[in-house]
């Protein structure tokens, strides 16, 4: 009985440790061919996310998911020629998937009695989306050199070291909280994430609820 209970509580605080550790924006790159790959992302509730911006290498070419008309294909461009880190293998270059505007009428008139608009930022992915959605799909450059200076034909970073961000709120403000998730098909590709933040407190108090369970469960043995 003690060693169920024990198993129980080790397993609980596993559980929860893990819902604590998920980021307010989860971008997921995943290889779906031997050419391409799809970034996708999932948001916390409350956290709308209006950008993204990256380093990529071994990509020739993006396509836009089209179904999301809060993307701006005008503000969101095709991946450079210009490599941002000069000399490296594969080239790196950059990555924006950005949100568009629209004007809203606010109800209300000027002095002429022209109704008064604003513009208001879009949200490419609202708050509380958990399943992963998709945002841009990158096909592969032709002549990407395995073995290169990063290590295999593909890389897919961490945007924070070259434009501040990766991850953005509508209006701009960069997100600090986020994790790219990296599924390649045959393990090979390279995904360079942040440092993992230090656990809050909580965190680690389940974490030691867990070990407690563990050690309790092995003495019930």
């Amino acid at each position: 009985m003690k060693r169920t209970v024990a198993l129980a509580v080790f397993a609980a605080a596993l559980m929860f440790g893990t819902v604590a550790r998920a980021a307010a924006v989860d971008i997921f790159a995943v290889q779906t061919s031997a050419t391409q790959w799809t970034l996708s992302v999932a948001t916390a509730p409350g956290i709308d996310l209006g950008a993204i911006s990256m380093a990529v290498g071994g990509f020739g070419s993006r396509t836009l998911n089209a179904a999301n008309l809060n993307i701006s294909p005008a503000d969101s461009p095709q991946i450079g020629t210009t490599s941002i880190i000069p000399g490296t293998n594969p080239a790196l270059r950059g990555l924006q998937v950005v949100n568009g505007t629209q004007e809203v009428d606010t109800g209300e008139v000027d002095e002429n009695g022209d109704p008064i608009f604003i513009t208001v930022p879009l949200i490419i992915v609202p708050g509380g989306t958990l399943t992963p959605a998709l945002l841009v799909t990158l096909t592969a450059q032709g002549g990407a050199t395995p073995g290169g200076t990063l290590g295999n034909p593909f890389a897919l970073l961490s945007g924070n070291p070259y434009f501040g961000n990766t991850a953005y709120t509508p209006g701009g403000v960069g997100i600090s909280d986020f994790a790219i998730h990296c599924n390649p098909l045959d393990g090979s590709g390279l995904c360079v994430t942040p440092v993992p933040p230090i656990p809050e407190p909580a965190a680690v108090l389940l974490l030691g609820f867990g070990l407690a369970g563990l050690a309790l469960a092995r003495r019930a043995a």
